[in-house]
């Protein structure tokens, strides 16, 4: 039988294939640091190496994560913990746990490797939309499935960025592009950061879920004369059902079967169409499809000279779903591109600039 083959990181180079043996070695032996980024055919996307049992057997423990029966995500706690927990009944058998390297949140009851361990008279977690995983939602970079944003949940990872926007952009200013009122506590957001923060999500979620994979690409600029670093958006295969016309939703459909694309193009295309004030498209875009779904409440009003203007409102509906779908495990997965993958976080950052510039429409 043939040694499964693997691809790793190296820095901005992504390296492979090799067979399983060669990269346990460079493991082993201290070549690649344990929290090198690996991929193989049966994972959802990039790992730590440190977080693949077979090829650290035994050097790190399993980190899980779980529901408690309020609905409050725990953890991480390594598995002996958790084995702990489920002996002395504090968990059960249908509480809900994930670990990275599953595709979702699982009952315990269904895994084979803590079932033994599993007190039957523990009560069960209550499962609301918060505890619900995006479906098919695969983890990439050893990051929490976005609970409760999502295919399966009632909004998506970028509307729960809208719906908390102060807590994902700061207070905007005329010289950056201007600010967002936010709907929900009235915060001035900036728009640049906010549609920076947007799109992001909508990418992100995208690799998370195992559709699309993003990487450092060297580029040539200024005639030649200089080489810059991009992110290139590599696409795999199709992923959940987002709901039609969210940024998640778009940004599949403009990837699906395509050869890679720069993530500057990829934004590009999401905000739709060129305006004169480009910055507001994305929270426009985002607005729009939540007031289509019915989860904030949208109202004409027509004003003399100015024409028809939309307001949004939220209503308790809204701040039901924004109770179940917090913004915990959205924060956390940008943040985890921040802090574990600052090159692409930051071309990101640039890619997102360079969407508002692309849609620029100058007046004659």
């Amino acid at each position: 039988m043939s040694e499964r083959l693997w691809y790793y990181m190296q820095g901005n180079q992504q390296n492979g294939p090799v067979p399983e043996s060669h990269l346990k070695g460079l493991l082993s032996a201290g070549t690649l640091p344990r929290d090198t980024m690996v991929w193989s055919d049966n994972l959802a996307g990039w790992m730590d190496a440190a977080q693949v049992q077979e090829l650290l057997p035994g050097g790190v423990e399993r980190q899980w994560h779980y529901m408690a029966a309020n609905n409050a995500q725990m953890g991480p706690v390594p598995e002996g913990e958790l084995k702990q927990l489920l002996s002395s009944g504090r968990i059960g058998g249908q509480t809900l746990v994930w670990t990275p390297g599953m595709t979702g949140w699982a009952p315990v009851a269904s895994l084979p490797d803590l079932a033994p361990a599993t007190a039957p008279t523990a009560p069960a977690a209550a499962v609301t939309a918060a505890a619900q995983p995006a479906a098919a939602v695969q983890p990439t970079t050893a990051a929490q499935p976005a609970v409760g944003g999502g295919a399966s949940g009632p909004i998506t990872p970028s509307e729960v960025v809208l719906l908390h926007a102060s807590q994902f952009a700061p207070e905007g200013t005329m010289l950056k592009g201007g600010s967002w009122t936010a709907l929900t506590d009235g915060a001035k957001v900036g728009y640049t950061d906010l549609t920076v923060a947007l799109l992001s999500a909508a990418l992100l979620a995208n690799e998370q879920a195992g559709v699309v994979r993003l990487r450092m690409q060297p580029k040539k600029a200024m005639l030649g004369l200089k080489t810059v670093n991009v992110v290139m958006v590599d696409w795999l295969q199709d992923g959940p059902a987002w709901p039609d016309g969210t940024l998640e939703w778009m940004a599949v459909e403009g990837m699906r079967a395509q050869k890679p694309r720069e993530a500057a193009d990829v934004f590009t295309g999401l905000l739709l169409m060129d305006s004169t004030y480009p910055h507001i498209l994305a929270t426009n875009i985002v607005l729009a499809n939540l007031a289509s779904r019915d989860v904030i409440l949208s109202e004409e009003k027509k004003k003399l000279l100015i024409g028809t203007t939309v307001n949004y409102k939220v209503t308790e509906q809204t701040r039901t779903i924004m109770a179940d779908c917090p913004p915990g495990p959205v924060q956390q997965l940008l943040t985890q591109c921040q802090q574990g993958r600052p090159d692409i976080w930051q071309g990101l950052v640039e890619a997102g600039k360079a969407a508002i510039n692309n849609r620029k429409e100058y007046s004659d």
